[in-house]
């Protein structure tokens, strides 16, 4: 057994969210990088009304797909594709999108399926990459 006291158990938990933090800080300054560039094309007049659009802009980079995993941030985190109107609720009925399926599938093995989805785009991608780049 190796006894630590609260103060050694601190510092390394702090220790290890000061190194997170470093290796994801550059994919917080590519999100926002995008959410300027959206807010930049709404708001050519009035610079100050940028606050008006940032729910139209959120919406967008989650429903967007994402070449490298082939899926939307939403539809990863929720299991699902995002119904970003009311009047799609119309539409998908009409369509039988709506009704339960006939094999019933438990929640945590669709994630599972949308994790394996995710890994193959993701290999996929980085041989691409990793032909043109290496």
């Amino acid at each position: 057994y190796r006894i630590m006291d609260h103060n050694s158990e601190v510092k390394n938990l702090k220790n290890f969210f000061q190194r997170m933090e470093l290796n994801t800080h550059w994919l917080l300054e590519r999100v926002n990088r995008c959410i300027n560039a959206a807010l930049r094309s709404y708001i050519r007049k009035d610079q100050r009304e940028w606050d008006k659009y940032i729910s139209s802009v959120n919406c967008a980079l989650r429903n967007n797909i994402h070449q490298s995993i082939g899926r939307s941030p939403y539809e990863i985190v929720f299991g699902q594709t995002m119904i970003s109107h009311g009047k799609d609720y119309k539409l998908l009925a009409r369509l039988n999108l709506l009704t339960e399926t006939e094999i019933e599938i438990k929640r945590q093995d669709e994630f599972e399926i949308i994790r394996d989805s995710i890994k193959e785009h993701i290999r996929k991608a980085y041989e691409k990459n990793s032909q043109i780049y290496n």
